[in-house]
């Protein structure tokens, strides 16, 4: 089914989105802690 596919992809992107803004803030996060 297309749309199942497409969905799962949707859900994926947003994951990866999710996980690479966490990352993010916590780098951001550590540099303010060490400085």
């Amino acid at each position: 089914d297309e749309k199942t596919n497409y969905m799962s992809l949707g859900l994926y992107w947003l994951r990866i989105l999710f996980l690479k803004t966490v990352v993010f803030n916590v780098l951001i996060t550590f540099k303010a802690w060490m400085s």
